[in-house]
């Protein structure tokens, strides 16, 4: 596996309004190609490149805003030049 990039100690709201720190480590592999391994505490949860869960035991519930943390993240660093879309 060899990591692409790392975001550490983000928070993000989940839909019950509670805050947790999330780290996201996007990455890429022979067998499934890119792919996030998204942790908080001791959960974690790993999705393809299509956004698509593999396997991990986070809640449920917390899956959903911990993608859409994600995206904005990487939605982010793409327009770090100040142009807006």
């Amino acid at each position: 596996m060899a990591t692409i990039a790392r975001y550490d100690d983000v928070p993000v709201t989940l839909d019950t309004g509670d805050q947790w720190i999330f780290n996201f480590e996007i990455g890429d592999n022979n067998e499934v190609g890119q792919f996030a391994r998204i942790t908080s505490g001791d959960f974690e949860f790993f999705i393809d490149e299509d956004l698509e869960f593999i396997l991990g035991d986070m809640p449920e519930q917390w899956r959903q805003p911990a993608i859409a943390k994600l995206l904005l993240i990487l939605d982010t660093e793409q327009h770090r030049d100040g142009r807006l879309k």
